[in-house]
Parts: C-alpha cells; structure tokens; sequence
C-alpha cells in the first residue's frame, strides 16, 4: 500500500522523511538523488523493506547475540539522534566495538558532517586494516 500512496511522489515523501530526522539542513539537490532511488524500478519496494522487516529484528538480534562478532566494528551516530545508543546495541553484538557519537549531526551522518564521519571511517580502516 505505501508503494501505492507515493508513487509519484517520492521526492515529496523523502524530502518529508529526511527532514523529519536532521538536524543540519540537507539541500533539496542532495534529497533529489535520495528521491530518484526510490523512483527507480524497484526503488520503494526495496526501501520498504527495511521497515516491513522491523518485526523480526528482535528474534533476529536475540540470535546474533548469542555468538558475538569478532571483527572491529565502528558505530557512530548523530549527537543529536540516537546518539550512544548506536553504540551500546553494536557492544551487544560485537567484541570489539569503536565509536560515539558525530557532533552537530542527525540521523543522517554522510550528509550532516560528512567531515568528521570520513575521519573517523579512515582512522578505524587504518587501525584495523589488514
């Protein structure tokens, strides 16, 4: 159904959608590739998905929490989003969890404060690049 209900109107629904949860303002021309995905064939299906999948995620983590990961994991989100609680959920999942918090930043990191997030990405690649 909501495939049906936005159709048309993508750019609308993402533009909504992404302002709802920034805190920095992101351009219109930067929403507009965001958009054009979920017009693409395919595109809102696929971004439903996520979220038609919301459900099963807690029988899902209670599995992955039974073996925890052993790779380096890097988990960051926006001061003012989620903040430590992306970091928290990742140290139930992984051994070896890095990360905190992006200052001046919503939800969406790469277009908040693409700056700090690039530097923490590259300092976390080269300290656990192999």
């Amino acid at each position: 159904m909501p495939e049906l209900l936005i159709a048309g109107h993508q750019f609308t629904f993402v533009r909504d959608f992404i302002h709802d949860r920034e805190y920095r303002p992101i351009a219109d021309d930067d929403i507009r590739v965001y958009a054009d995905a979920y017009a693409s064939a395919g595109g809102l299906r696929t971004g439903f998905e996520l979220y038609r999948a919301f459900p099963e995620d807690e029988t899902r983590f209670a599995e992955f929490e039974k073996t925890k990961l052993s790779m380096p994991v890097l988990a960051i989100a926006g001061d003012k989003s989620n903040g430590m609680v992306e970091l928290t959920m990742a140290q139930g999942l992984a051994r070896d969890v890095n990360g905190g918090t992006a200052p001046d930043a919503g939800h969406w990191l790469p277009d908040e404060n693409p700056e700090y997030l690039s530097a923490r990405l590259i300092d976390f690649l080269r300290e656990n690049g192999k």
